[in-house]
C-alpha cells in the first residue's frame, strides 16, 4: 500500500512538473486531467484541467470527446456531454474515434437510430478502422439484438487487426454469450498475445 501510494505521488509530481513547465500545453493538461479522474478520482480536479485544456485547444476534437466521456460517464451530466460530443464531431466530422464514441453515448440514451447513423459514419470514415468496426458490432448485437450482423462487425474488426485485444475480446465475449460457442471464444481467446497477460501482473 505504501508503495502503490509512493508511485501515485511520484507520478503525479511528473504530471504536474510537465504542466508547469508549459501551463499552456493541452496534451499536459489532458494527460494531468486524466491520472486526476482515473488514479485519484478528483472528479473536480479533472475538470478543471479538463476545461484548461480546451480554452489552451478549443479546436481539438480528441479533447472535446475526452472531456464529452468525462462528463458522460463520471460526472452523469448528459446534457452537457452532449453539447461537446457535437462540438468534437463538428471539428473532426471524419474521425472514426469521435463518430463511434458519440454513437455510443447515443446508444447509452436509447436514441438507436441516431446512434446507428454515427456508427455508419465513422465506418464509412475508415472502413478498416477495428475499433469502430468492433464499436458498431457491439452496438448491433446489445443495442438491437441483430446477431447476423453484429458477427459479420466483429469478424471484419478482428480481420482489421488481428492483434487488437479488445477486438479479441468483444469477439470472444459475443460467441460465448451471443452464440453460445465456447470452443470457437476459446479458440479465439488463444490469439492473444500471452506476454500481456503478464505484463499486466
Amino acid at each position: 500500500m505504501c508503495e502503490e501510494r509512493r508511485n501515485l505521488t511520484m507520478g503525479e509530481e511528473l504530471y504536474l512538473r510537465a504542466v508547469e513547465s508549459n501551463p499552456f500545453d493541452s496534451l499536459a493538461l489532458t494527460n494531468y486531467a486524466d491520472f486526476l479522474e482515473t488514479e485519484k478520482l478528483d472528479l473536480e480536479g479533472a475538470k478543471q484541467y479538463y476545461l484548461r485544456a480546451i480554452e489552451g485547444n478549443p479546436s481539438d476534437a480528441e479533447i472535446l470527446c475526452d472531456y464529452a466521456d468525462f462528463l458522460a460517464h463520471r460526472m452523469k451530466d448528459t446534457d452537457e456531454a452532449q453539447v461537446f460530443y457535437k462540438r468534437a464531431c463538428e471539428k473532426r466530422p471524419h474521425c472514426p474515434k469521435t463518430l463511434s464514441a458519440y454513437g455510443s453515448f447515443l446508444s447509452g440514451q436509447n436514441q438507436t437510430e441516431e446512434a446507428e447513423s454515427f456508427f455508419l459514419r465513422a465506418i464509412d470514415s475508415s472502413p478498416h478502422d477495428p475499433e469502430a468496426l468492433c464499436e458498431y458490432g457491439r452496438f448491433l448485437w446489445k443495442g438491437i439484438g441483430d446477431l447476423e450482423k453484429a458477427e459479420i462487425y466483429l469478424r471484419r474488426a478482428l480481420k482489421s487487426n488481428p492483434h487488437n485485444e479488445e477486438v479479441i475480446d468483444d469477439l470472444a465475449e459475443f460467441l460465448r454469450k451471443g452464440k453460445c460457442n465456447d470452443g470457437e471464444a476459446s479458440e479465439i481467446l488463444a490469439l492473444k498475445d500471452p506476454m500481456s497477460d503478464e505484463r499486466s501482473d
